[in-house]
């Protein structure tokens, strides 16, 4: 007696879909070495050159110096940006999506400039 199921499998026969157990390991391998990478996602908050009134929060795999020239994508259409770093690298658990750095350029500011232009812009 044989019988199709699912359109794959036929009862009775040897002929049948399988997957390798190496194929298996390696599948396996490849979820932990993500998850690992999920974790090390460090959180910056920047500034971009635009009038608005407020800063913006975005990820990067590695540390990144307070006064740094970044490349990010902004809004929606994900345009390229110029920004740059108004904190240094924290961790942080979120529960919502935060857009990833596209580049790193070079540090620009220190951190007593950036201090004094966050104070300014709290002052006037």
């Amino acid at each position: 007696v044989t019988e199709k199921l699912f359109g794959i499998w036929t009862v009775g026969t040897c002929l049948r879909d399988y997957i390798h157990v190496m194929d298996l390991a390696e599948a396996h391998k490849s979820s932990i070495e993500l998850l690992f990478e999920m974790k090390e996602n460090y959180l910056v908050d920047v500034i971009i050159p635009l009038p608005l009134n407020r800063h913006y929060t975005y990820s990067s795999k590695s540390r990144v110096e307070i006064g740094t020239h970044l490349k990010v994508p902004f809004g929606n259409n994900n345009e390229i940006a110029d920004a740059i770093t108004i904190s240094d690298s924290y961790k942080k658990d979120t529960s919502f999506p935060i857009k990833d750095i596209l580049s790193v350029e070079k540090k620009i500011l220190s951190k007593k400039q950036i201090q004094f232009f966050v104070w300014a812009s709290k002052y006037f």
